[in-house]
C-alpha cells in the first residue's frame, strides 16, 4: 500500500508539472500571436494612409484653386440641352470642370461632343468687376458720379476706348481730349481702381494711299508696313504717358467679325497688329498686361489661326514673347439663353474653323491655349450682357431674369478658376450703348438702378 501510495505522489507530481508546461505554451502562443496582429496592423496602415497624406509627401498637393490645372474628357452627344451644375470632389479642393471637348491641337476639329458641365460645388475666387466708362463725353461731375455708383458695387476695373482716330486726328500729338483723358485716369487712379484700355481706330493721315477713309471705314486696322510702323509709334506715346497707371491694354475689338475689322477678318493681319503692340507696350510699360482683342462668340477657330499665323511669322519670338499677349479676351455672347445653357446647335464650323456660342464654350479658348503651351493664360471676358428688347433673331430678356443670369455667369466663370474678369456691357446708356443694354437708366444726376445692377452689387468680389 505504501508502494501505490508513493506511485500516486510521483504521478500527481507528474501531471502538476504537465499542466504548468502546457500552461506556459498557451502563455507563449498567445503573446506571439498578439505581436502578430499589432506588426501586420501597422503594416496596413502605412499601406492605406489617407490620400491627402500621399499627395504632400511626394509634393503634388497645390493650394491655390489657380495653380491647379483643369481636367477635361470626352462627353457625349447632345443634341439640345440646358444644364444644371454638376459636384465632383477633388481630393485637393481645388475646382475641376468635366465633360468638356478637349482640344488637343491648335487646329480645331469637329466634334459632336457638345455638352458643358461647369463644377459649381468649389467655388473658386471670383472673376474682378469691370465696368465701362467713356470719360471724352462726359464732364467731371459725371464720372464722378459713375465712379461712385461703381465703387458701391465692389467693382475692380474701370474701362474705356481710346479711339486712335480721335485722339491724333491730326498727327502724332494728343488732340484736346487729352488732358480730359489725364483727369479722368488720375481720378480711377486716386480710387485704387485699376484701368483697361483698348486701343482701336487709325486715323487718315495714318493710312495708306488708296485706303478708304475713317469716315467710311472707322474700324480698318492698320495692316501694311507704314501702318503698322505709325500704329507702334501711336501705342508706345500711349503707353509712356501713362506707364504703370494702365494694367491692361486691350487690342482691338472683334477682330474676328467684319463690322469691327474693316478689310474683313484676317489672322495673318491680326497677328502682326497684335505682336507691334505688345513690343511696343513691353518696351514702354513692362508690367502692363496685354489682353488679346475680344472676339465676338468663342472663336476657337480664329484664335487658333492667329496662333499658327504668329507661329509662322514670327518663329523665332513666338514662344519666348508668349505669342504676343498675356491674357485672352472674349465676348461670350449667348444671345437670349441662361450662361449654363449649352446646346450643340450652337457649336458648329465657319470658316475658321470651331465656333462656340454657349457662353461656357470659353473654356475651349483655354484648351485652345493649354494646346499651345500657354494653359497658365487666364481668360477676360471683356464684354458679355444681355438686352431686355429683342434683337436680331434673339427675343428680350427681362431684367429680373438678366439680373440673376449676371449671377450665374459669374459663378461659372469663377469655378473655371482662370477667368479674370467679367465687362458687363455695359454701365450706363450713351450714344454707342443703348438702355436696352445697360446697369443704369436715366442719366446724370437721376440714375436708376436696375436689378441687375443690384445683382452685380451682391456678387462676392
Amino acid at each position: 500500500m505504501r508502494k501505490v501510495a508513493k506511485l500516486r505522489r510521483k504521478l500527481s507530481a507528474w501531471v502538476i508539472v504537465a499542466i504548468l508546461f502546457l500552461l506556459a505554451l498557451i502563455l507563449i502562443s498567445l503573446n506571439l500571436t498578439q505581436t502578430h496582429l499589432e506588426s501586420a496592423s501597422l503594416t496596413n496602415s502605412a499601406q492605406v494612409r489617407p490620400t491627402y497624406m500621399s499627395n504632400i509627401s511626394t509634393g503634388k498637393i497645390n493650394i491655390h484653386p489657380k495653380s491647379q490645372s483643369l481636367s477635361s474628357t470626352s462627353v457625349s452627344s447632345s443634341t439640345s440641352t440646358t444644364q444644371g451644375v454638376s459636384s465632383t470632389t477633388s481630393t485637393t479642393s481645388a475646382p475641376v470642370v468635366t465633360s468638356v471637348p478637349s482640344t488637343t491641337s491648335t487646329s480645331p476639329t469637329s466634334s459632336t461632343s457638345t455638352s458643358t458641365t461647369v463644377n459649381q460645388g468649389n467655388v473658386a475666387s471670383e472673376p474682378m468687376k469691370d465696368l465701362g466708362i467713356q470719360p471724352a463725353t462726359l464732364t467731371q461731375s459725371e464720372w464722378d458720379s459713375l465712379l461712385n455708383l461703381a465703387q458701391s458695387a465692389g467693382v475692380n476695373v474701370i474701362s474705356f476706348d481710346l479711339n486712335w482716330a480721335a485722339y491724333e486726328p491730326n498727327g502724332p500729338q494728343p488732340a484736346n481730349e487729352w488732358t480730359n483723358l489725364d483727369a479722368f485716369v488720375n481720378d480711377v487712379i486716386s480710387r485704387h481702381l485699376m484701368i483697361r484700355i483698348q486701343l482701336v481706330g487709325m486715323p487718315d493721315w495714318a493710312r495708306s494711299a488708296g485706303e478708304p477713309s475713317n469716315s467710311t471705314a472707322p474700324w480698318l486696322a492698320p495692316s501694311t508696313p507704314s501702318e503698322l510702323s505709325s500704329w507702334s509709334n501711336f501705342v508706345s506715346r500711349v503707353a509712356s504717358h501713362f506707364g504703370s497707371k494702365v494694367t491692361y491694354y486691350e487690342i482691338w475689338n472683334e477682330e474676328n467679325e467684319q463690322s469691327f475689322f474693316s478689310q474683313g477678318p484676317n489672322p495673318s493681319e491680326y497677328a502682326n497688329l497684335l505682336e507691334a503692340s505688345y513690343v511696343s507696350i513691353k518696351a514702354a510699360a513692362p508690367s502692363a498686361q496685354v489682353v488679346f482683342g475680344g472676339t465676338s462668340r468663342n472663336d476657337v477657330g480664329f484664335v487658333s489661326a492667329v496662333y499658327s499665323a504668329i507661329n509662322s511669322q514670327f518663329p523665332s519670338l513666338a514662344v519666348s514673347d508668349h505669342h504676343f499677349f498675356d491674357i485672352l479676351g472674349v465676348h461670350p455672347y449667348s444671345g437670349d439663353r441662361a450662361p449654363n445653357a449649352v446646346l450643340s446647335s450652337w457649336v458648329y464650323q465657319d470658316q475658321w474653323g470651331t465656333m462656340d456660342e454657349n457662353y461656357t464654350g470659353f473654356i475651349l479658348l483655354h484648351n485652345l491655349m493649354a494646346a499651345n503651351g500657354e494653359g497658365y493664360k487666364h481668360i477676360y471676358i471683356t464684354e458679355f450682357g444681355y438686352n431686355t428688347v429683342a434683337w436680331n433673331s434673339f427675343g428680350p430678356v427681362s431684367d429680373s431674369l438678366r439680373a440673376s443670369y449676371l449671377t450665374q455667369a459669374f459663378s461659372l466663370a469663377a469655378n473655371t478658376g482662370y477667368v479674370d474678369a467679367i465687362s458687363w456691357y455695359y454701365f450706363y446708356p450713351t450714344a454707342w450703348n443703348p438702355s436696352s443694354w445697360t446697369l443704369l437708366q436715366g442719366s446724370y444726376p437721376n440714375w436708376q438702378q436696375t436689378q441687375t445692377f443690384q445683382a452685380l452689387v451682391n456678387v462676392p468680389g
